[in-house]
């Protein structure tokens, strides 16, 4: 698939969101008590084959919550930045105010060397 977009909670008022190994990010569960929160948001789109993304964006994402509800990440990119916001899972609706980031290109940040060790048998 060619065009796509994700939503990965990283963080939760600082303290960074744990996936599990070999899960899918966008899936993660958070429960949180109501009230006001800050989340951080790895927002990520690709446009096609061809096109030089993926991109990406880190959204800072102020959020009151309330006790009982499900809630989802969304978002829109609109000319040089990607907006998110929360949204109520069974409605859809908004639940917080947008916020966004400017977006870049999306690069693996490290290079792997191969390092072969011979066995001695």
């Amino acid at each position: 698939m060619a065009n796509w977009r994700s939503f990965v909670l990283v963080s939760v008022d600082g303290k960074p969101v744990t996936h599990g190994f070999m899960s899918d990010q966008r899936d993660t569960v958070v429960k949180v008590a109501s009230g006001q929160h800050r989340i951080v948001v790895q927002a990520g789109f690709n446009t096609g084959f061809g096109s030089s993304g993926p991109w990406e964006a880190i959204v800072l994402l102020p959020v009151d919550v309330e006790a009982g509800k499900e809630y989802r990440i969304n978002g829109a990119v609109r000319d040089d930045l990607y907006f998110v916001w929360l949204e109520d899972a069974q409605s859809k609706a908004k639940a917080s105010a947008e916020a966004s980031a400017p977006y870049g290109v999306n690069r693996p940040t490290s290079t792997y060397v191969p390092i072969f060790i011979p066995v001695r048998r």
